[in-house]
Parts: structure tokens; C-alpha cells; sequence
């Protein structure tokens, strides 16, 4: 799963959200083909311990590549549309459990969306550091 420094973001690093996030997508799609229950646990397990890493260094990211004065503006874009997204997946999945009577088709959408977010934060925005704004 995740290498020693893929899921342990430095506070002060800009670049930490993407790392957290991209283990997250292939624990989540190997659920899909697990054979025991261990090893589902498991990649359930790596895939939930990295997205959370990555929801909370998301906030130290939007601070770190956007003009101070658009911070709380763009935080609360990215926290929208996150809890939008989340809000419609236990929909999506029970509509794709009743329609394939399996798991599979909803993990493999669950690390889409998951891989999406994470390339979202490494193409975006560059992490060139803090914009600060002069003093008037």
C-alpha cells in the first residue's frame, strides 16, 4: 500500500493532500478483488487511514496556494463539493448493488472519484508557497 512518506504529511508541506491521497484509489479498487476477508479489511482499512490524511492536509493546501484573501472562499468550494460528492454515494452505490447484485462496479467508481480528487490537487494548483499579499 502507501510507502513510509506517501501517507504522512508534513504541516507545512503544500504538496501533502495529492501524496495522501493517491494510495487511496488502488486500496479501494483492490477491495473489489479481494479473496478473503483480511485482505478486504485491509485495503478498506490503508484506503480509509490515507483519505483521511488527505481530508485534513486539504485544508492546509487550499492556505498554502491561494491569495490569502480568497482562503475561507475557497476552502468552503472544496469542503461544498466534497460533502456533495459524499452525500451521493451511499445513493450510487445502492442503485449499483440492486442493478449488478455485486460490490465491484461501486469500489471501481468509489477509486475513480477518489484518483479524480487526487489529480485535481496535483494539476490545479502549484504548490510554488504561500502568496502573501503586501500590507496596506
Amino acid at each position: 500500500m502507501p510507502g513510509p512518506s506517501a501517507c504522512s504529511p508534513a504541516a507545512s508541506s503544500p504538496t501533502a493532500s495529492p501524496t495522501s491521497d493517491f494510495p487511496s484509489p488502488p486500496s479501494t479498487f483492490f477491495v473489489a478483488y479481494s479473496h478473503t476477508t483480511i485482505q478486504a479489511v485491509a485495503g478498506i482499512s490503508a484506503a480509509i487511514f490515507c483519505i483521511h490524511f488527505a481530508g485534513t492536509s486539504g485544508w492546509g493546501y487550499v492556505q498554502a496556494v491561494s491569495p490569502l484573501r480568497y482562503v475561507a472562499s475557497l476552502g468552503a468550494l472544496q469542503n461544498f463539493a466534497s460533502f456533495l460528492i459524499a452525500s451521493a454515494a451511499p445513493v450510487l452505490t445502492g442503485w449499483l448493488l440492486d442493478r449488478t447484485h455485486s460490490f465491484n462496479l461501486a469500489l471501481g467508481v468509489c477509486s475513480a472519484v477518489a484518483l479524480l480528487g487526487a489529480l485535481s490537487y496535483a494539476t490545479l494548483a502549484a504548490p510554488t508557497g504561500m502568496h502573501l499579499e503586501p500590507q496596506a
